[in-house]
């Protein structure tokens, strides 16, 4: 059966079609393993609102940083992608859906992170938690300036580290 162009210019081009059936598994696939790990972590006895013991809020934020630097390298990357492929098409449409993702990843990470400062405030000072508090936002934000947010991160994590080791 033909149909005529008005019909079928309503519909993506085959390209298109699976680029959004691969982002629509990627969402799928990202909201499973966040309810595991969520899961996982109650059923284990971790509150991450609870207050921790600064012992056990440092290991966070020592293995929170090294996930921290794979997303922001994640995202750097997926930046020079975009920049190459350019802003058309599927290519464009699978590079916003990666940038989503990863923005919703590094939004998670920085509310762990922000927990986990707060169970150590005061030495944790307002500063750094309030940096946490804003690049959170940020990442949550719709249409935040993905090259921008990636800066902020990295200067996020260098100072993130340098806490870890003077206060650790």
């Amino acid at each position: 059966m033909r149909h005529s162009d008005e019909s079928s210019s309503a519909l993506p081009a085959p390209d298109e079609a699976r680029a959004l059936h691969a982002a629509a598994l990627m969402a799928t696939l990202a909201a499973a393993l966040d309810w595991t790990h969520g899961y996982r972590e109650r059923k284990a006895g971790r509150d991450p609102a609870a207050v921790q013991p600064p012992a056990e809020a440092f290991a966070f934020l020592e293995g929170a940083a090294a996930d921290l630097e794979e997303v922001l390298v994640h995202r750097a990357l997926a930046e020079v992608r975009r920049a190459r492929l350019g802003a058309d098409g599927a290519a464009a449409m699978t590079a916003a859906a990666d940038a989503a993702f990863s923005a919703g990843r590094l939004a998670a990470l920085l509310h762990g992170v922000h927990q986990r400062l707060l169970s150590l405030y005061p030495a944790a000072g307002p500063d750094l938690l309030e940096e946490v508090r804003t690049l959170h936002g940020f990442a949550l934000a719709e249409g935040a300036d993905p090259g921008l947010l990636t800066a902020a991160g990295y200067a996020l994590l260098q100072r993130l580290r340098a806490f870890v080791r003077a206060a650790g």
